[in-house]
C-alpha cells in the first residue's frame, strides 16, 4: 500500500498531546507500507479491531492506536493500494 499524507502523521506524533503514539503509528506505517490488502477482512487479519465507517457515501477506515486511546482515520483505495490519511484524534 502507499500511503498518502505520511508527513501529516508526522505532524501529530510532534503534539505533545499524540507523542505516545509514535511508536505504534511508525508500526502501522511499516505494516501497511508492505501490505497487499484487498478489502477489510485482510486489513482486520493486520490491525483486529480496525472498522469500517460510512460518512456520506464515502467509506473511512479507522484504526485504534494504542490500545484504542486514538484513532487513525484513511481512506483506502483496494485496487489502487493506496491509503490516504484524514485524521489522527484521541
Amino acid at each position: 500500500m502507499w500511503i498518502i499524507a505520511q508527513s501529516t502523521l508526522r505532524a501529530f506524533t510532534e503534539e505533545k498531546r499524540y507523542a505516545d503514539a509514535e511508536g505504534e503509528l511508525a508500526l502501522w506505517v511499516r505494516v501497511a507500507e508492505k501490505a497487499e490488502w484487498k478489502q477489510l477482512l485482510d486489513v482486520q487479519k493486520d490491525f483486529t479491531k480496525t472498522k469500517a465507517v460510512q460518512v456520506r457515501k464515502v467509506s473511512y477506515t479507522v484504526f485504534t492506536i494504542r490500545h484504542n486511546q486514538f484513532r487513525l482515520v484513511v481512506m483506502i483505495n483496494y485496487q489502487k493500494e493506496i491509503m490516504w490519511v484524514k485524521n489522527f484524534f484521541d
